[in-house]
């Protein structure tokens, strides 16, 4: 279908966008009165710095496209769609490529604050091979890569070092 082909082609776009191009800080560059959400007129302002415009139709037009994503078991889901602006859950929806962990936790979250924190945990440490609750070690640790799980008591080599400037759980970053 039109509309399956339309979603493809945004997630190949997602794709595209660099892993330093946080939810966080997308949402952080928009929101430039640290008001807590992004209204038409922060979009503008955004838009006006690199020569665009985007009209009070086309943003809710973002708005309630973003808004059909959430789940409707969610008491504040209809409230959600009479406010016309967004929040840092959905600036992530917009960013995060289906079946990823962000995106996962993005659903997940209540709230703004608790989706900073599960977006941090991902970011700075790693899973517990079996029971998947987060670890990380801090720059103290550094030398020894064992560490045993608080809750069953696995020991496993975990690589997420809190402190380290290169953020020691991301293999690709250059030493």
């Amino acid at each position: 279908s039109k509309q399956a082909a339309l979603d493809a082609e945004v997630e190949e776009a997602k794709a595209l966008v660099p892993p330093a191009c946080t939810p966080e800080a997308v949402f952080a560059s928009l929101d430039r009165a640290r008001k807590g959400y992004i209204s038409v007129a922060d979009a503008r302002s955004l838009l006006e710095d690199f020569g665009g415009a985007v009209s009070t139709s086309e943003f809710s037009a973002i708005v309630r496209e973003v808004r059909l994503q959430w789940s409707w078991d969610d008491p504040a889901a209809s409230t959600l769609l009479i406010q016309e602006r967004l929040s840092l859950r959905d600036v992530g929806l917009l960013l995060c490529p289906a079946g990823s962990q962000e995106r996962a936790a993005v659903r997940e979250a209540k709230s703004d604050d608790e989706l900073r924190s599960a977006l941090y945990l991902l970011r700075n440490s790693e899973p517990c091979p079996t029971c998947t609750a987060r670890v990380q070690r801090d720059a103290d640790a550094a030398g020894c890569p064992t560490v045993t799980c608080p809750i069953c008591r696995t020991a496993f080599r975990c690589f997420c070092v809190v402190g380290d400037p290169r953020g020691g759980w991301d293999s690709s970053a250059p030493p």
